[in-house]
């Protein structure tokens, strides 16, 4: 792996860092505003692996929990467990088509949202079970849903670009 490689995802994160504070702001509908980072880890748990699912929900999770006034390591918990069970259910991706991708893309992220209220709730956030919270699950959901497409195939260049080259060499039949 060539230094260049090892940049890739810092770039795309960093990139997605600015639009969650620039872009999805100006999404917002009713108060209810994308999540970016969620749809970076959800869309990695599409790439079925769950370890390399689980270290990026950790890393978004931190770099989330650094812009918002909840208690550390919340969003830490919920991105590890949506990533994993992401993965999980996308552990065998050649069996599932590219229809499925923004299928479990607007699943997981709706279950990444109702995950971190209620884990906030257990944590004394109140505020973030609210009638307010349906909204945010539906926008969450569809917005991601949409999105993950072309998201799984940035963070497929950014974290395994090595089996990107290996899937889009030709195979030389004899």
């Amino acid at each position: 792996m060539t230094w260049s490689d090892r940049l890739r995802f810092p770039l795309v994160l960093v990139a997605v860092l600015v639009l969650e504070q620039t872009l999805a702001p100006a999404m917002a509908i009713g108060g209810a505003v994308p999540d970016f980072l969620l749809l970076v880890v959800v869309a990695t748990g599409t790439l079925g692996q769950p370890r390399l699912a689980a270290i990026v929900g950790f890393v978004t999770g931190l770099a989330t929990d650094l812009v918002v006034t909840t208690p550390f390591g919340l969003s830490v918990v919920a991105d590890v467990l949506v990533g994993t069970a992401v993965a999980a259910a996308f552990a065998a991706p050649e069996e599932r088509g590219r229809a499925w991708v923004p299928i479990l893309g607007a699943i997981g992220s709706a279950a990444g949202v109702l995950l971190y209220a209620v884990l906030g709730g257990l944590f004394g956030q109140d505020q973030m079970l609210s009638v307010s919270l349906v909204r945010i699950v539906l926008l969450v959901g569809v917005v991601n849903g949409f999105l993950c497409l072309p998201a799984r195939a940035a963070l497929r260049w950014a974290l395994l670009p090595g089996e990107l080259a290996r899937a889009t060499t030709p195979v030389r039949r004899r």
